[in-house]
């Protein structure tokens, strides 16, 4: 299936602002438009990643059946109109959207494979249809790849605001010191090591740079959190769940 919607890795997941997937719920407007893409973008990656857990799918086959949601169902039936913010968080309604509509295309794919010359074969008479994966030993990746995507797009901006100041060096360490073992799992430089890295006099210059870019880091996460939050007490949540996250095994 070719794809008809761009709909690339993207960034951020946390709880979406009920009045943007309102605006993208009328993609007819200008506004409409810009602000679906933006949705499609921010959750494709935690979706694709559930896809391929669940029903243990290719890489290829995620992205396409993930493709044929976004047509069929959210672009030609206008799923996010039928969302309701009364009914819990919009990504569980999604996902929950997404599974009903990727069971469906397996075995209606299942099905044509079985069809016998003769005419369809019985209902009952039908081998169960193993359309969900049993799970592997990380469990269901979705979480994973949200708590990451958002930190994805802070580590972004943290980076522009350090480069913008001309201090490299305190992202860098910050980088080294605290994003990387999150990230890749690998172990923690010493602060001499990183300040040998980074040119910084001292190990103790290195750790304050560390601290100084922590402090920002946390307040450009929570504005990343809070863009798509409807009050501070959402962000609130949302930032403990992204820690709970990130600290259960990968």
């Amino acid at each position: 299936m070719s794809k008809v919607v761009e709909i690339g890795d993207g960034q951020g997941y946390p709880s979406t602002h009920w009045s943007r997937i309102v605006q993208a719920s009328l993609p007819e407007q200008q506004a409409g438009e810009g602000a679906l893409n933006q949705l499609l973008a921010r959750y494709y990656a935690p979706l694709r990643a559930h896809l391929e857990f669940k029903f243990h799918l290719a890489r290829e086959a995620a992205e396409d059946l993930l493709q044929g949601f976004v047509v069929q169902k959210v672009l030609l039936r206008n799923l996010l109109g039928r969302s309701d913010r009364a009914r819990g968080r919009f990504r569980t309604f999604l996902l929950n959207a997404l599974d009903n509509f990727v069971k469906d295309e397996l075995r209606a794919r299942d099905c044509a494979r079985r069809r016998p010359d003769g005419g369809w074969i019985a209902f009952e008479d039908a081998p169960e249809i193993p359309v969900e994966g049993r799970g592997g030993h990380g469990g269901d990746p979705f979480d994973r790849t949200w708590a990451m995507t958002v930190l994805a797009e802070a580590e972004e901006e943290t980076r522009r605001f350090y480069e913008a100041k001309r201090r490299r060096d305190t992202w860098g360490v910050f980088r080294d010191a605290v994003l990387a073992p999150v990230q890749d799992g690998g172990k923690r430089p010493s602060d001499e090591e990183l300040a040998e890295r980074y040119g910084f006099a001292t190990a103790r210059q290195a750790s304050n740079a560390i601290l100084t870019a922590k402090r920002q880091f946390g307040k450009v996460l929570r504005e990343v959190v809070a863009r798509y939050a409807e009050d501070p007490t959402e962000v609130d949540a949302e930032l403990r769940e992204l820690r709970a996250v990130l600290a259960r095994p990968g």
